[in-house]
């Protein structure tokens, strides 16, 4: 899983790529791959934003970051994306026309929606897996000392009968 910031470092590498590539009058063909790093890269970004906004119970607990800062950060980057987005539509427009950029956004929507069921899924269920263990461990760590402290206070208990009786 990449967090935000790793996420849009690649997005902005990546449209830097395009941009200069653009502005080198390069043909679409060149241009693709960079393309397809930064909508990798934001793709990476909106889901990671997602995991950011819906944390696990463990991401609770231990996040190092203040909900303020998250959420500052997230919207800082979210208007970053949009900007990006908004300038590469207008140098695609620009230089290949207009049908090239349409026919690439409903593109993206398809595989956006096919790779969110194939590699998010996975994802997402290692992630369930990984803390339902984790909760099982605290719960069977919680569940030894329980029985740990109840045998301590059994056999004190007993030893406590056994030294009266000896009293008696």
């Amino acid at each position: 899983m990449v967090d935000p910031i790793t996420a849009i470092a690649a997005a902005t590498a990546a449209f830097n790529g395009v941009k200069k590539l653009v502005q080198a009058g390069r043909e679409i063909e060149d241009v693709t791959g960079q393309l397809g790093k930064w909508f990798t890269a934001v793709s990476d970004f909106n889901h990671s934003k997602d995991e950011v906004e819906n944390p696990s119970n463990m991401k609770k607990f231990m996040s190092p970051k203040s909900v303020e800062q998250e959420a500052l950060d997230i919207i800082i980057h979210k208007k970053k994306v949009q900007e990006m987005e908004a300038e590469l539509a207008t140098m695609i427009k620009w230089r290949y026309g207009g049908t090239v950029y349409e026919d690439m956004i409903r593109m993206r929507r398809k595989l956006r929606a096919q790779r969110e069921k194939a590699v998010y899924a996975k994802l997402r269920r290692r992630k369930q897996i990984r803390d339902t263990i984790i909760g099982l461990s605290v719960a069977a760590i919680g569940l030894y000392l329980t029985w740990l402290i109840a045998d301590t206070a059994l056999k004190m208990y007993e030893e406590n009968i056994h030294q009266k009786k000896n009293l008696l």
